[in-house]
């Protein structure tokens, strides 16, 4: 593994080094704490604050780059070390094939919990999702003025921390500790993990997982340019396409279900007997019996009932 570097560093690319280790660390530190994320939360809520946090972020960006590459000018470390060389064939089908994998399944993850959201419906890994969702919302953009920023942050922060991370502190734990090549890469990869500690523990779990993919990446290809651009892709589709595509599908409105009414008999009030006075049934008294007709009596009838 990285068997091609062969970096030595001098006092001044030393020093260069650490400098930059310990800003990281410091950085890191300050930014996983509870006043760090509220200074965050109250510029993103003032108008344009979210447009400046990225600018920042752009800056800082650059400034870790050139502090990166500035190491070339001193003796014994020269571009290569850096993992900087001209991509070949077998860069960019890594970068295509890679970003493409690991860009699609941050935007189907965000579209899944989005709909989840929307419906009420309950996934088991929606709750620790959120969790770290909500950790990192500072940085989703939501109008075309702040995704087109949030692009240029994500392009800047794929080159910058791969040349820090993959880059110089790779060369660094080799030609500086005389570590093991190996061991170098998982070193760097711890502090690039650590990096995140603002995203919580489950953040820095899956920037640990990301960024072993990125220095894969670097060592099957000899060289860093597949793993910025899988960097970038990643950083886009979480912080642009993902939160873009999550806004539209939570502004639609819920398909609800048809309701079927309910099968099984018909439960109403007790219908109660209507109240009146009471009819008694009589039968009628038996006729009397009939007089037999003569001549000197005439016929008469009888009502059936009494008088």
């Amino acid at each position: 593994m990285f068997d091609w570097l062969d970096p030595r560093f001098d006092v001044a690319a030393s020093s260069l080094t650490l400098l930059l280790l310990v800003a990281t660390v410091a950085a890191a530190a300050y930014g996983a704490t509870a006043k760090a994320r509220a200074a965050v939360e109250r510029l993103v809520a003032t108008p344009g604050g979210r447009i400046r946090l990225y600018r920042a972020g752009i800056s800082r960006s650059v400034l870790l780059a050139v502090a990166a590459v500035a190491v070339v000018w001193t003796d014994g470390i020269d571009l290569t070390d850096l993992g900087l060389r001209a991509p070949g064939a077998v860069d960019g089908v890594v970068a295509v094939l890679v970003s493409a994998v690991l860009g699609l399944s941050v935007v189907v993850n965000h579209v899944r919990f989005a709909r989840a959201r929307r419906d009420g419906v309950h996934i088991r890994s929606l709750r620790a999702a959120e969790e770290t969702l909500a950790r990192v919302r500072f940085l989703h953009a939501r109008t075309a003025a702040e995704r087109a920023h949030a692009g240029l942050l994500a392009l800047c922060v794929g080159v910058s921390e791969e040349l820090v991370y993959r880059g110089l502190f790779i060369a660094a734990g080799i030609g500086l500790l005389g570590l093991d090549p190996l061991v170098a890469a998982l070193l760097s990869l711890l502090v690039f993990g650590a990096a995140h500690a603002y995203q919580g523990w489950r953040g820095v779990v899956g920037a640990t997982a990301t960024g072993l993919l990125f220095t894969l990446a670097y060592n099957l290809t000899g060289g860093i340019f597949a793993s910025i651009v899988i960097h970038a892709v990643f950083d886009v589709a979480a912080i642009v396409i993902g939160p873009w595509l999550a806004q539209r599908i939570e502004a639609r409105p819920s398909p609800t279900p048809a309701v079927e009414p309910a099968v099984g008999p018909a439960v109403g009030p007790a219908v109660e007997p209507a109240v009146g006075p009471a009819v008694e049934l009589t039968a009628a008294p038996a006729a009397a019996p009939a007089v037999p007709a003569t001549a000197t009596t005439p016929l008469t009838l009888r009502s059936a009932t009494p008088e």
